[in-house]
């Protein structure tokens, strides 16, 4: 249960300033247009209340979000990348390059659109920094946890600097020493993302750049199983969006067009692309 009374006293000195510049006539900042989202999405108030969130294209700086149970959204940072938001969250869009994670979990792709972005996701356990990444940040009350999926990440905090890279997690309890340990690029903690993956219209473009998406976006490393596979992909091309699909799902709709197939393979953390030879 979320600690709302709390949250609204601490966020009410960023809420007042929003208010002010907001009166004073000086047009809110806008950080994010709104992409994909599921379940039910709030506003938190600066009386602690909760409002469904109005239908809008973009998060404005001041503004709180708040996640229900099984809800979850996804949002294109106007510095560029993406930033899914799980259920069970909050969040605090601060500026055009901060926000602060109260409680949930957050992922951020600084590359997905192929702009990177200098975004700093602080919570009250350390701030959260990347290079040119993807990783997750999870918090509650008594620990941060950051996992990268690509990249490098720091973690700055009182005591000192912390740094995980690709492959690796880093959790910190309380002031203790952060304890580390290793995470596969396609484990299960990564699977709700898919659910808040932009759409992108694909049209004009081939196969294979829309595989090697599919592989950022799962954590899977594209291999193709001969050259004549990837030469199908390479001059294989694509029509339009597909809207309401993650990643894996699009790709099952996609490749029944295609003289390809392929297999997610777990031991290897591959998706192994083939040739069906329909076409010869």
């Amino acid at each position: 249960m979320f600690q709302f009374a709390t949250a609204a006293s601490m966020l009410l000195a960023a809420v007042l300033v929003f208010n002010s510049l907001r009166d004073g006539g000086v047009a809110p900042i806008e950080v994010a247009a709104i992409g994909k989202s599921h379940g039910a999405i709030y506003l938190l108030g600066e009386r602690s209340e909760l409002t469904a969130m109005p239908v809008a294209d973009t998060v404005l700086a001041g503004q709180t979000i708040v996640t229900g149970d099984g809800a979850g959204i996804g949002l294109a940072w106007h510095g560029g990348g993406s930033l899914r938001i799980d259920a069970g969250t909050i969040v605090e869009f601060v500026s055009a390059d901060s926000i602060y994670l109260r409680d949930g979990r957050v992922y951020f792709d600084s590359q997905s659109n192929g702009d990177a972005s200098s975004l700093v996701i602080d919570t009250a356990h350390g701030d959260v920094r990347h290079v040119g990444t993807q990783y997750m940040a999870a918090v509650d009350a008594l620990t941060l946890v950051v996992s990268v999926r690509e990249g490098a990440v720091t973690v700055s905090r009182r005591g000192g600097e912390d740094k995980a890279t690709a492959g690796q997690r880093l959790e910190f309890v309380g002031d203790a020493r952060p304890s580390l340990s290793n995470i596969r690029a396609t484990a299960a903690q990564w699977d709700w993302i898919g659910a808040t993956a932009p759409t992108l219209d694909f049209s004009g473009r081939s196969t294979y750049e829309f595989l090697q998406w599919v592989g950022r976006e799962t954590g899977y490393r594209l291999q193709f199983e001969t050259a004549e596979a990837e030469r199908v992909a390479r001059e294989g091309r694509l029509v339009g969006a597909i809207p309401g699909l993650d990643p894996k799902a699009e790709l099952e709709v996609r490749m029944l067009g295609e003289d390809l197939d392929y297999t997610f393979d777990e031991v290897s953390g591959t998706l192994r692309v083939g040739a069906t030879n329909f076409g010869t």
